[in-house]
């Protein structure tokens, strides 16, 4: 992938407070009490309690909580961290996570070892809550990393939060995963509200002035192409009554659909456009856009993060032409500590990071840098001190932290994906594909994970 000019960073206005903060759990617990407020007797009362709990799906974890904080304030010899992993899909997100590990413990900065557990959430919500459950249950995990959807990082933050559990996310940028209540919970991306913002100032930078939506229908990415459309409609009031940039039309997709021709000749029919922002996943969004290239559409193309992939240049071949992904990583930026982490990360696995391998790697630096500075590994102050972070350079760029756990005043990139000669690999695939399981000689485990490493619990 070869990387065009940095782009300016998030604009550092107040965010938006978003008013969808009830969720529809606790909608459903209204309606449940209302329905049973006239027959207000023991009995009743027995099955709203019953009733909720089934809703909620929720452990009370405020024991748990307390217990965490007794065994971090012991003089411990390990720091224990969950690393959650997504095997829906590859990438290098663990091998950038155990870097960043193994480089901690051989600084000796602090007393302690730090000690990775993985696991797998698969990508599934179902999977991610039970997983959520079972490590909020363990009092001796000090911290998760991971969670890399927004669905999936949605669901497990809830828990952690409530069992007193730091969360980290690497790739969790739904508007809805910061709760203006939550205390544990952070992310070091930015939000889906940023990455429309920062596309609709790319647009107006290459002075593009039609533009075709196209999305996936599933919530989140329908949800981006939402904030793209009132990103650009902010554009056009802030410059007056001329319009800078015009929606010509909005067209979604199902995720299962695998033929997009129709859809493609019904918008090049109906609207005119000089580019084209999706919003989707993989591999349904390469898909589309090859097929978008087949029936001659040559316009850029301007994906979201989810098209972030090393595997999306070979998936589209020579349609990869005029496709532009938005990013928060370029393995060839002139920053000192990006090229360090470059050039360790390919001496050690033979091949370059992308961007979930910095985004782990810098999750990871993140969390031990609040440990260093806040003296502590208590769950409290380490989310104290993550919050007051500011100006920290990691592999990604530089991060702070809002007090709300976002992270803020983050560089954002846009990459051109041009095609690669295909060649045989010499590295082994990525680590996370694969459980990882303890060794008897207490050796670092498989693909030179740490030690500890702990196989997904099954389905």
């Amino acid at each position: 992938m070869n990387y065009m000019t940095q782009f300016l960073p998030p604009s550092q206005r107040s965010k938006t407070q978003f008013g969808r903060r009830r969720s529809r759990l606790r909608d459903s617990k209204q309606l449940l009490i209302r329905g049973f407020a006239h027959n207000a007797g023991f009995a009743g009362l027995l099955c709203i309690f019953v009733l909720l709990g089934l809703v909620t799906g929720c452990d009370n974890f405020s024991k748990q909580a307390e217990e965490r904080a007794k065994a971090a304030a012991t003089d411990t010899k390990e720091i224990l961290l969950a690393v959650v992993d997504s095997s829906s899909t590859k990438s290098l997100f663990v091998r950038g996570v155990a870097l960043a590990i193994e480089e901690f413990n051989n600084k000796h900065a602090i007393k302690q070892t730090l000690v990775a557990q993985y696991y797998d959430d698969r990508g599934k919500i179902t999977k991610a809550r039970s997983l959520a459950r079972k490590l909020a249950r363990d009092e001796d995990v000090d911290a998760v990393i991971g969670h890399l959807s927004s669905a999936t990082a949605r669901v497990a933050s809830i828990v952690y939060d409530r069992a007193g559990l730091v969360m980290i996310t690497p790739g969790a940028t739904g508007t809805d995963l910061i709760r203006r209540e939550s205390k544990f919970i952070f992310r070091n991306i930015p939000s889906d509200e940023i990455f429309a913002r920062e596309a609709v100032r790319y647009i107006q930078e290459k002075q593009y002035k039609r533009v075709l939506i196209i999305y996936d229908q599933a919530h989140l990415t329908r949800s981006l192409a939402k904030l793209f459309h009132e990103a650009i409609d902010d554009a056009n009031d802030a410059i007056g009554d001329d319009v800078d940039i015009e929606v010509t039309a909005t067209r979604f997709y199902p995720s299962w659909e695998k033929d997009y021709r129709a859809l493609i000749a019904k918008a090049r029919k109906e609207a005119s456009f000089d580019a084209l922002f999706l919003s989707g996943t993989l591999p349904q969004a390469a898909e589309m856009i090859k097929q978008f290239r087949a029936m001659g559409v040559s316009v850029p193309i301007i994906g979201s993060i989810e098209l972030d992939s090393p595997h999306l240049p070979d998936m589209l071949g020579k349609a990869a032409k005029n496709t532009i992904i938005v990013t928060v990583f370029d393995p060839e930026h002139s920053n000192k500590i990006t090229r360090d982490f470059v050039r360790r990360f390919k001496a050690k696995y033979g091949k370059e990071p992308d961007t979930w391998a910095a985004q782990g790697y810098d999750a990871v630096r993140l969390l031990t840098e609040a440990i260093i500075e806040g003296k502590s590994h208590l769950p409290a102050t380490m989310a104290t001190t993550l919050r007051l972070g500011r100006d920290w350079q990691g592999a990604a760029g530089k991060y702070s932290m809002g007090p709300d756990g976002d992270v803020i005043e983050k560089d954002i990139f846009f990459k051109a994906v041009k095609s690669k000669p295909s060649k045989p690999s010499t590295a082994p695939e990525p680590t996370a594909r694969k459980p990882v399981v303890d060794t008897p000689d207490g050796k670092s485990g498989a693909e030179g994970l740490p030690a500890k490493a702990m196989e997904s619990e099954p389905a």
